[in-house]
């Protein structure tokens, strides 16, 4: 996508909250109309929480409604044609539930809600092929409940509930083999950081 326009969420004349491109001007706005969304719109009445994300190969990830009502990843280049539903198997039959999504090199982390109803580190590059659920060493075992998510030079940092129901900070290279909990002996886990 252009780095030229911009994505938002808007109200179109139905009452529906879809997604929107402009370029700054009356002329260069328009929804981008997009089969099998909710019926209430892409993002929802009230418009739920947009997450989005740019990645590096100029597409854009968000989060949105899709036509059973569900909460699933979608990419983006910003126009119809170019925006689609990103489907998994592994996923939650209720939906993704994606949050959170970050940047991080040439991929896009974020939570997200697998098969077994548990909210926990995903990584995609923006294909269904190239989107999976990290199994991470020492995280919860049902939701490891990944969030506020700050890139550090080639680390991402993030809080996240650990084995023993403590929510401590950990840090990532976007592998499973990479990630682990930041254990520091002089402090005792109170809660979210």
């Amino acid at each position: 996508m252009a780095t030229s326009v911009l994505l938002f969420v808007g109200l179109d004349q139905n009452g529906d909250n879809n997604l929107w491109v402009t370029d700054g001007t009356a002329a260069g706005t328009s929804e981008i109309s997009v089969a099998g969304v909710g019926s209430e719109g892409l993002f929802g009445l009230p418009p739920a929480l947009p997450y989005f994300a740019a990645s590096p190969d100029g597409r854009v990830l968000f989060n949105g409604i899709d036509a059973r009502g569900d909460f699933n990843l979608w990419v983006t280049n910003g126009t119809a044609a170019g925006t689609s539903e990103i489907s998994l198997a592994k996923q939650d039959p209720g939906g993704l539930n994606p949050q959170f999504l970050t940047v991080f090199g040439s991929k896009v982390l974020f939570e997200g809600v697998d098969k077994n109803h548990d909210g926990n580190l995903w990584v995609t590059n923006g294909t269904a092929v190239g989107t999976s659920e990290l199994s991470v060493k020492g995280q919860h075992p049902h939701s490891f409940v990944p969030q506020d998510f700050a890139v550090l030079g080639s680390k991402v940092l993030f809080n996240g509930q650990d084995s023993s129901n403590n929510y401590d900070l950990w840090v990532t290279n976007g592998t499973a083999a990479g990630t682990s909990e930041i254990s520091v002996p002089s402090t005792r886990p109170c809660g979210r950081i």
